[in-house]
């Protein structure tokens, strides 16, 4: 299953929840030497999007900077060797994917469409810790 962009940009259906149910369910679980990724690592980056919601306006320019935030996660994380990417590494993949359909949004609908990315955010944290994850 695929991330659409349409999610951010227009509604959320069934099919986004699907999608959120799947990534997080594939974060909450080891495999091979990839660790899960832990719900301190989501908690963080959760904190920052529900700050910058709470006063969008006053925040909004502080959206850029939340890709610096993930790509330093991954940059700590020890399992980031190698060949096998880690969690943390496919989580900033994810957002990437949604950041990047908000940029393309324009400017009077901005507001709207970070609401919409938080609340794909929020599913995958749910199913994240609905299927285990720690």
């Amino acid at each position: 299953m695929k991330f659409e962009q349409t999610w951010i940009t227009k509604s959320i259906n069934f099919e986004a929840v699907k999608w959120t149910e799947v990534e997080g369910q594939k974060l909450a679980k080891k495999s091979g030497k990839q660790s899960a990724l832990t719900t301190s690592q989501l908690r963080k980056f959760f904190g920052e999007l529900r700050r910058i919601e709470s006063d969008f306006d006053r925040y909004k320019e502080d959206v850029p900077l939340l890709k610096v935030r993930l790509a330093y996660a991954v940059g700590r994380d020890k399992n980031n060797k190698g060949q096998n990417r880690s969690k943390i590494d496919i989580f900033y993949s994810l957002f990437n994917d949604m950041a990047e359909a908000y940029e393309k949004s324009a400017e009077k609908d901005r507001k709207e469409n970070f609401h919409r990315m938080v609340k794909l955010i929020e599913s995958i944290v749910a199913f994240h810790k609905f299927s285990g994850g720690e």
